[in-house]
């Protein structure tokens, strides 16, 4: 799961629409759908929206599931890259 997948699915399932949603995360409804179609959503943003005590409960939950999302992704890539560089190096011996 990815965090555009994360912000999807919680929207989804709170039922917001787009204005609302951008409403919560203090952003434009643009923004929210180009998130939501795959935009990388700024790892800064999803640390002010965990963070900060401004923005409601759901949606400083959501943001840890997002950076928690984040995270797996990093470290799949990391562990791509690892056996990428295996690969290469048994086919040099």
């Amino acid at each position: 799961m990815t965090p555009n997948d994360v912000l999807r699915e919680t929207r989804s399932e709170a039922g917001k629409t787009l204005g609302e949603m951008a409403e919560a995360l203090d952003t434009s409804n643009q923004r929210v759908s180009q998130w939501e179609h795959g935009d990388p959503v700024p790892l800064e943003r999803i640390r002010a929206w965990a963070n900060e005590k401004r923005f409601p409960v759901w949606v400083r939950v959501m943001a840890h599931q997002m950076w928690q999302a984040h995270l797996e992704q990093a470290h799949d890539e990391l562990g791509r890259q690892i056996e990428e560089l295996r690969t290469t190096v048994v086919r040099r011996q």
